[in-house]
């Protein structure tokens, strides 16, 4: 993961910061930065374990391990028949403790849930990076993108029983997702509307993220230059992964999470 946070920090200190004014010419450039704030989380991991992510009985009674921040930038271009694109961040880790019984069958990032009963601490990252390719459909009052995002998710697992070493192990995920997405400006009141969607259903996948958002710039004396704002957002984000005969690779990454919470951020537009 320091791998992908690297990649995003060349992305905002190489292209967003230096070479914004030069940028210009080609590419409307926005960028923002905050925090899903403790998002909540349900559901289940492990396949045929079925590890509750909420119960303390057989389950790991995760609660929220990280700021969750997020970093994104737009590079929209003005071209017609160019292709934009976005990048953006996301943290996700968790932490908990509970009972596991003995005997479960199933794996979570290559570790084998045979080997873990009794008390176990663990915990879970599912931080992800989403790299998009995006087509505008030019139109006098709304903002309509579609597109491709390949979301790179790492995946990060670490078990503990009392007094004996941990099991940790890593795992690197490639989905290619549709993308689509949609913004207006409200009249008057200077406040900006919009959504995003990406999604995956195909062979025992169904991954789905929806985040609904405003953002508002403040009048300041430098708007001539870049405007700097806040943004406020809803994120809704669902990972089921099944057992499928088509994507075999991913039988031991089984999963049925969801998240969901509200962010805050700034934003800057340039």
């Amino acid at each position: 993961m320091k791998k992908i946070m690297s990649a995003v920090s060349l992305v905002v200190s190489l292209v967003v910061l230096p070479f914004s004014s030069n940028a210009k010419i080609l590419f409307d450039i926005n960028a923002g930065a905050g925090s899903w704030i403790n998002p909540t989380v349900t559901g289940t991991v492990g396949g045929d374990a079925n590890i509750d992510m909420q119960s303390a009985n057989n389950g790991f009674a995760y609660k929220d391990d990280s700021l969750g921040y997020y970093v994104w930038a737009d590079f929209d271009t003005i071209v017609p028949f160019v292709p934009s694109f976005r990048v953006k961040y996301q943290q996700l880790a968790y932490a908990g403790t509970g009972e596991i019984n003995a005997g479960l069958t199933g794996q979570i990032a290559s570790i084998d849930l045979a080997d873990i009963s009794g008390t176990v601490t663990s915990e879970l990252e599912l931080n992800y990076l989403d790299a998009i390719v995006k087509f505008g459909i030019p139109l006098p009052i709304i903002d309509i993108n579609f597109g491709v995002n390949a979301r790179i998710t790492q995946m990060y697992f670490r078990a503990q029983e009392a007094n004996l070493p941990a099991l940790e192990a890593n795992q690197l995920l490639v989905f290619p997702m549709g993308y689509l997405s949609a913004s207006a400006k409200i009249p008057v009141v200077g406040i900006e509307v919009g959504g995003e969607y990406s999604t995956l259903p195909l062979g025992g996948i169904n991954i789905l993220d929806t985040n609904i958002y405003a953002r508002y710039f403040i009048p300041l004396p430098s708007n001539l230059l870049f405007k700097v704002g806040i943004e406020a957002s809803y994120h809704e984000y669902h990972l089921g992964i099944e057992q499928s005969d088509l994507l075999p690779f991913l039988n031991d990454v089984q999963s049925d999470i969801d998240f969901k919470g509200y962010s805050i951020g700034l934003t800057a537009k340039f």
